[in-house]
């Protein structure tokens, strides 16, 4: 998480607080699925701009 916080340069509650509520609205309980989510979004997006560029 310091790199995070490093590099948002945000303080490392500001950042667990952000994942919480990200988690709450999403529903979800682990921050594996928070990450699975996370890829799952950028693969999408990645095959979009692919498909589009």
């Amino acid at each position: 998480m310091q790199i995070y916080t490093r590099r948002l340069n945000l303080s490392p509650n500001t950042i667990e607080t952000y994942r919480s509520h990200l988690k709450q609205k999403l529903n979800i309980e682990t921050g594996a699925e928070l990450t699975r989510i996370a890829f799952l979004q950028i693969q999408e997006e990645q095959s979009i701009s692919k498909f589009n560029g």
